[in-house]
This record gives structure tokens, C-alpha cells and sequence, in this order.
């Protein structure tokens, strides 16, 4: 699936992605490929990333995530590398 990660400054992160972990509002949740139409709001956490090269994280103190037709679209607030 597509991936990609925003900050409010501009793009942070573009891949083909095997997982994505986020922090959901309710609890945190993963996405897998063919997952059903999402929008959610996100809570403070940490963003997994896991592609076929490894994965990366970030730590988000809010956003959204928006999932449809294999592509994932992720704003985070206050976004730092971990």
C-alpha cells in the first residue's frame, strides 16, 4: 500500500509500505494491505512505518489518518523522529 506522512510543514515520509501502526483516539491500530475506508483522529504516539527495506518511527502529539483504496494518507502534529 501507498504511505504518506505530513507534517504541517510539508511531506516527511513517501513509501510502499507492508504495516502502518498508529496511535488512533480510541486505541492504537494497524493497517494492512486491501484495509476497509478509514478516517480517524490520531492521539499522542508513536507512528510505525514497516516496509521491505525496515521501518521507521515517529513521534506524533496529534493528527489524522485517512485510509482508502491501499493508500494512506497521515498528518501528524509536533512530529519528531524517533
Amino acid at each position: 500500500m501507498k504511505v504518506d506522512f505530513h507534517s504541517p510543514e510539508g511531506l516527511i515520509f513517501q513509501a510502499e509500505a507492508n504495516e502502518v501502526h498508529v496511535p488512533g483516539d480510541q486505541s492504537c491500530f494497524t493497517v494492512l494491505t486491501n484495509h476497509s475506508p478509514v478516517l480517524s483522529p490520531l492521539s499522542a504516539g508513536t507512528v510505525r512505518i514497516v516496509t521491505a527495506q525496515g521501518e521507521s518511527q515517529w513521534s506524533i502529539e496529534s493528527g489524522f489518518i485517512d485510509i482508502h483504496d491501499n493508500q494512506v494518507s497521515i498528518v501528524g502534529v509536533e512530529v519528531k523522529t524517533i
